[in-house]
């Protein structure tokens, strides 16, 4: 694949996980008040994630170097749709935390198989690339309660944000799977 394209790609798929670094945050409220939870208990949402994500990046730091980064972008962004659409579908407070484990996991997956692919891809100007990549990332998280406090502005619930999240990964998932 060009590099170009491949580089729109990883852009495209650091951007998508600045979204979803921001997606509860705003939703809070809502899931609070759907689960009956305390601030306590929906502050363990957050140490959820940062574990998933810790292992996942330790996971994959060294396998993509073994088995390549298309597994990893394929596998993460799908284990990704499944994370938010276990949350979406949650009947009860633990199983939504599992689904941010996932969530989390994929979450550190994705982003060092994107930042090594981006460094194999941009020679010299690692740098410049690496930037640009984590500031795509910024604009992802910065939009994200933006486009969550419309979407809620226009009648719609937490979990249709959720599943939507999690219809846009598998299409990103397929789209590494044709593209990378």
């Amino acid at each position: 694949m060009p590099y170009g394209a491949l580089l729109r790609f990883c852009l495209c798929g650091y951007f998508f996980l600045g979204i979803i670094a921001i997606i509860f945050p705003p939703l809070m409220p809502q899931i609070i008040a759907h689960f009956g939870l305390g601030l306590a208990s929906a502050g363990l949402v957050f140490p959820a994630k940062a574990v998933g994500s810790l292992l996942g990046n330790l996971f994959s730091g060294i396998t993509s170097d073994v088995v390549g980064r298309k597994p990893l972008l394929v596998g993460g962004a799908l284990l990704q749709a499944v994370g938010l659409g276990l949350s979406a579908a949650a009947g009860s407070w633990p199983v939504f935390l599992i689904g941010f484990v996932m969530m989390g996991f994929s979450q550190g997956a994705v982003s060092a198989a994107i930042n090594a692919l981006v460094v194999d891809l941009s020679g010299e100007n690692r740098g410049r690339a690496l930037n640009l990549l984590h500031g795509v990332y910024s604009i992802g998280a910065a939009l994200s309660p933006v486009v969550i406090a419309l979407v809620l502005g226009s009648g719609r619930h937490w979990r249709e944000i959720f599943a939507s999240a999690a219809f846009a990964w598998l299409i990103l998932g397929g789209a590494a799977l044709i593209l990378s």
